[in-house]
C-alpha cells in the first residue's frame, strides 16, 4: 500500500456511488439501481473500502452491503469484481489510472426484488 500511496500522492478523482439495486447475473451481468452519489475530489492516497462504505452509509446500512466496480473497458462482459478490502481498491486505483471517474456498485443483502424489468419492458428477473 505503501508504494500506492506514493504514486497517487496529489491524484484526485471522482467517486459515482450506484445504489439502491441488485446484480442481476444471468443472463447477462445488470445492474438494477438508478441512484447515483458523486463524491468528487477524492483523494486516490486516503482512498479504502472503509471509505467507500461510510460514503455508502449516508444511504443505507453500511455493515450489510457488498461493493463492486466494473473493469474499465471490458465492463459488465467481464462481470463486476466484488471490494472485499483494501487491495481490492488499489486494483482499482491501478485499472483507472488516468481515469477520473471511478463507478462503485452498491448491492444490499436484502434488496431483493420480487421483479426486474429492462428499460425496455423485458422481465429480467421474477420471484416465483
Amino acid at each position: 500500500m505503501q508504494a500506492l500511496k506514493k504514486m497517487t500522492t496529489s491524484k484526485r478523482i471522482t467517486i459515482k456511488l450506484h445504489f439502491g439495486g441488485i446484480f442481476i447475473w444471468e443472463p447477462e451481468t445488470v445492474y438494477t439501481g438508478n441512484n447515483v452519489a458523486i463524491f468528487k475530489n477524492c483523494e486516490t492516497r486516503k482512498l479504502s473500502r472503509d471509505m467507500l462504505c461510510k460514503m455508502y452509509a449516508r444511504y443505507g446500512d453500511a455493515l450489510d452491503v457488498n461493493l463492486y466496480f466494473e473493469i474499465p473497458i471490458c465492463g459488465w462482459d467481464v462481470g463486476a469484481v466484488e471490494i472485499k478490502g483494501d487491495k481490492d481498491v488499489e486494483l482499482i486505483l491501478a485499472m483507472h489510472e488516468g481515469v477520473d471517474v471511478v463507478n462503485i456498485y452498491a448491492e444490499l443483502h436484502d434488496e431483493i426484488p420480487s421483479q426486474v424489468v429492462s428499460a425496455r419492458g423485458k422481465s429480467l428477473f421474477k420471484v416465483p
